[in-house]
Parts: C-alpha cells; structure tokens; sequence
C-alpha cells in the first residue's frame, strides 16, 4: 500500500472545504488529499482538489440494497469504500468532516502527533455506550453493538475497507430479510465492527486530551469558526464548528445543511456567546424553545 490519505466529507465545496484541505495538504502532501462529496442534491465543483462522487445509486451499489433517505448523514463509512475505490489501496485513510477545525499553523504539529499511533482504527469516544437504536442494527451481523465513537474525526486502516463494505451488505441483508432494526449508523459500524475483529482501536479523547477532550470535539454544542480562528498557538481540535452563514442557513431552512434536525436553543449557547447582538437577535427570531432536546 502507498501512503496515507485524507479526505474531507462534506455535501458542499466552499471556503471552508478548501482551506481545510489546504491545511491537510501542508500534514500530508500534494496527491493525498482529496474529498468524499454526497452529491445526491447535484454535481459539487470542488475545484483543484480531486473527490470521490457519493450518489443514492452508489450507495445503494455497495451495500445491495436500498439505503435510507438520510443515508448521506447516517452513512458516513461508505465514504471509506468510496475513497478506497477511486484512490486505490492507502496505508491508512483519514476521515475529517468539513465541519472539524484544526488550528492554522499547526498541521504538522497535530498530525505528526496523531502519525505516531499505531492503530487499526481511532476515533474520539471510542468506547463502550448505551446501545441506541441507530446502533442496534449491527448485531444482526455482530456479536454485539455495544461500542460507538465520535465519527467526526477517524483512520481506518486501509486494509480493513472491504470488511467495512461487507458489515453493511450483511446488515442490508437482514434488514430485507425482516430484521425490525434502523440502518445503522457510521460509528457504531466501524466501532463494533472493529471490537468484533479485534482490531487495534485507540480513542483520542484518552490518547491525545490536550489535542482531543469532550470540551472542544464531541457531537455538541457547536462553537463559531471565527471565534476559534482568533485564538493562536492551540493544538486543539474543535468539532462542531459553524460559520455565521450555516447557522444562518440551518435555522432559515432547516434539514438543508446535511442534517435531519433543526437546531434548538440549548444546543447554541457557544454560538450565541460569540455572536454580534446583531447576529443573535436573526438567531433568535428561529429558534425553537429551550426544553426542546433536539439539536
């Protein structure tokens, strides 16, 4: 196998796509770099940099069979096959979706760090959880579904892609056979898929804190680009991260932005705290009331 690559997943191309990827091409070099689109709503022009084209029909092409309509937000592994497939066999393949922030200046520093761990697959929260039922879905074709992860951020070695492809065409199987489960989500495949085969897992949160903690990089709340891009000399990465106009976006036309939820008042304190007044009297006017749990 050649060397790494990185790739960022995303269902858009903009200025974060590529100053993103611009960063990861300082860490990883020219050629090993690259995006992972779901262009499921049209073709995404992603300019310089080379993608792989994740579709319905694609997606369903892997997994043989029919896939959710939220697959291109519940089914972020097929990314890996995906990547797998266009650019052929990688040592490892790096996962980072468009809404990571890692800190400019720093690249080299952080992923030099992470280059150093040896592991089959890692991932912050990589870890036993409470099964949910996004997640119950695997042990049709796992002995449990038990363990989960923060899927944000991952490396899957490379030579474990065609087990990943063969976990989903087995879970499709049962589900069309009766199995009364969801498709289930990215973390818990790749998770439980690496329990069952006794791969070499390692989580971030435990292996890197002062880079990874659940202060800064977990599922929720989400903090404001610019507010991080202000601070300097930080080896922290910080997930999820929005610009003004996505939370803009998100609130005016919700389910548009890549996400089956609209976001709630109790999900956007960082957001708001670093907002004009200007900015949070827009937000406000959407939001919904903050005893709603959602996102």
């Amino acid at each position: 196998m050649t060397s790494d690559i990185a790739f960022i997943r995303s269902h858009r191309f903009g200025e974060v796509e590529d100053r993103l990827a611009t960063q990861l091409e300082i860490a990883f070099g020219a050629g090993n770099v690259a995006l992972c689109v779901d262009e499921s709503r049209g073709s995404v022009d992603t300019g310089r940099w080379p993608k792989a084209r994740l579709t319905r029909d694609r997606a369903e092409g892997m997994v043989g069979g029919t896939v959710p309509d939220d697959w291109g937000w519940r089914m972020g592994d097929l990314c890996h096959i995906a990547i797998a497939e266009d650019f052929g066999p990688r040592r490892h393949q790096w996962l980072i979706e468009s809404d990571v922030h890692v800190p400019a200046g720093q690249e080299d520093a952080i992923f030099g760090r992470l280059n150093a761990i040896t592991a089959d697959f890692m991932a912050c929260a990589l870890r036993p959880k409470k099964v949910k039922p996004m997640a119950v879905g695997v042990a049709t074709a796992l002995p449990s579904a038990g363990w989960g992860c923060i899927f944000a951020l991952n490396r899957l070695s490379g030579r474990h892609v065609p087990a990943v492809r063969q976990l989903r065409r087995d879970i499709r199987a049962a589900i069309a056979a009766g199995a009364k489960v969801q498709t289930p989500n990215d973390e818990a495949v790749l998770a439980n898929l690496g329990v069952a085969l006794d791969w070499t897992m390692v989580d971030l949160w435990a292996a890197m804190p002062d880079m990874f903690s659940h202060r800064w990089f977990d599922t929720n709340p989400p903090s404001l680009r610019r507010e991080l891009d202000a601070q300097t000399g930080s080896l922290r990465v910080s997930h999820p991260v929005l610009e003004v106009d996505q939370v803009f976006r998100r609130l005016e036309a919700p389910r548009t932005e890549g996400h089956p939820q609209a976001y709630k008042v109790s999900r956007l304190g960082r957001i708001l705290a670093a907002m004009t007044p200007e900015e949070k009297a827009r937000v406000m006017k959407h939001l919904q009331p903050a005893s709603d749990t959602g996102l």
